[in-house]
């Protein structure tokens, strides 16, 4: 009781509706009362936010009037527990999708293409000497569970450097910039 208002804090262990009423059974000096049925909605508590991911990417590009090709992508300061997806979409790509979950273990293959070593993501092995057509888009995402992530997407464009777009992701989230 505190300035003539009860308050009680319920913990609930299930999220969804529940109903809620408050009843007071009186005593010598003041009659019982009871307040309507109230509907509430529990929810879950939003994860902890952990921090910003740090890594920054390297990359190198050789380009002609007609194609471009990967010379170097990879990104540094990498640390185990990131998952990093790279998609490409648009001529030339070798893959659509692939996704590593870093571990603290050296991690290269033929199977992924990329290669994961000192802290460093090389995913220039998985493009090979591809040659990318105008047009082709390659998205970078490094993510952790509670963390704001990186986003990368590259653009090729003809007779020039790609076209390059860097944002944050919201944890969880899939909207580059949006929410971060």
């Amino acid at each position: 009781m505190n300035g003539g208002v009860a308050t009680c804090t319920v913990t609930y262990t299930a999220t969804g509706g529940h109903e809620i009423a408050a009843r007071y059974v009186g005593d010598a000096n003041f009659s019982a009362s009871s307040s309507p049925t109230e509907r509430v909605r529990a929810v879950l508590d939003p994860p902890a936010l952990m921090d910003r991911i740090a890594s920054t990417m390297q990359w190198g590009f050789y380009y002609t009037p007609s194609y471009t090709q990967i010379r170097s992508l990879v990104v540094n300061g990498v640390s185990a527990g990131t998952t990093v997806r790279v998609n490409c979409h648009g001529l030339g790509c070798p893959f659509m999708q692939r996704a590593a979950l870093l571990t603290n273990r050296v991690r290269c293959g033929k199977k992924l293409g990329m290669c994961f070593t000192g802290g460093s993501f090389l995913i220039t092995p998985g493009f090979g000497s591809r040659r990318l057509k105008a047009g082709t888009r390659i998205t970078v995402e490094i993510v952790r569970p509670n963390w704001v992530g990186r986003y990368y997407r590259f653009t090729v464009r003809p007779r020039r450097a790609p076209r390059i777009q860097i944002s944050c992701l919201a944890p969880g989230g899939s909207v580059p910039g949006q929410g971060c």
